[in-house]
């Protein structure tokens, strides 16, 4: 009588049966600060060290001149840090020059010309009168909302009880900048207003 082998099936992950959810392997060799660096992100954000690297390669790539930005924000920053001596947030003189710093940056990429009111701008704010629609559409209305969002954002984040701590000298390192990343979208309410802070 013919014995029916069983085939032995192989430890692991079964494997995904959506093709849109499989995922490739990368090897990746970094410095050992830089690993830190993304390991403390990610457990902040309390997600994978491999979800983190993911997220950050996949911003790039969907917009590699806001990234390129914060690159050369952070880096001033830093060298901004290392002249005075203090921290930004801790000092009033270092935020000055911080404030300073970072609009003579972006001046230098100022395109040429007066400022207009882009379409989606004026579409967002089309429902209101024509006082508060001018009022709401002006660049300092426009950067002082989306700060407001931003912070709110960015406070109201979970917070984990521990987390890996980042070495200072790669913190304030002017080669290798550190700097986090938020979601750029949904800021800002449908007139023109930051969400609210939640208590608690």
């Amino acid at each position: 009588m013919a014995r029916t082998q069983t085939a032995k099936r192989r430890p692991g992950r079964p494997p995904t049966l959506d093709p849109s959810q499989r995922k490739e392997s990368l090897t990746v060799h970094v410095k050992p600060e830089v690993r830190a660096i993304l390991k403390a992100a990610a457990d902040e954000k309390g997600i994978s060290l491999s979800q983190e690297i993911e997220q950050r390669i996949a911003g790039y790539l969907a917009d590699p001149e806001i990234y390129k930005l914060a690159i050369e924000i952070a880096a001033l920053v830093a060298n901004v840090e290392r002249t005075t001596g203090e921290k930004t947030t801790q000092d009033a003189y270092t935020l000055d020059a911080v404030l300073a710093g970072i609009k003579s940056l972006l001046a230098a990429k100022r395109v040429p010309g007066p400022a207009v009111i882009p379409e989606a701008v004026k579409q967002r704010y089309s429902h209101l009168d024509e006082k508060t629609a001018a009022a709401l559409q002006l660049p300092e209305a426009i950067g002082t909302a989306t700060a407001t969002a931003t912070m709110t954002v960015v406070w109201s984040a979970p917070r984990p009880k521990e987390s890996s701590a980042v070495p200072q000298s790669v913190a304030r390192s002017d080669e290798d900048p550190s700097y986090t990343t938020r979601s750029r979208t949904g800021f800002l309410g449908r007139d023109g207003e930051a969400p609210k802070r939640k208590k608690g």
